[in-house]
C-alpha cells in the first residue's frame, strides 16, 4: 500500500502536568469545563483539584 497524502492524527486525549502538585495526567474532551464568563476552558487536577486553563479542543493535530 502507498500513502499519497498523509492524513491528520485524531486526538483522543491530551497529557498535562499540574502546576501546583506536579501530577501528570491525561484528559479528554468530556473532562473540559467551560463557562461564558471565562475566556478559556479548564480541567481539574485529579490529585489536588486545582483548576488548570487549557487550550480549546481540536479533534485533529
Amino acid at each position: 500500500m502507498k500513502i499519497i497524502k498523509q492524513g491528520k492524527k485524531r486526538v483522543t486525549a491530551r497529557r498535562l502536568t499540574c502546576y501546583k502538585c506536579d501530577c501528570v495526567f491525561e484528559y479528554d474532551r468530556k473532562d473540559l469545563h467551560e463557562d461564558q464568563r471565562e475566556p478559556k476552558p479548564w480541567v481539574y487536577c485529579p490529585c489536588c483539584k486545582s483548576a488548570i486553563d487549557v487550550e480549546y479542543w481540536k479533534d485533529y493535530e
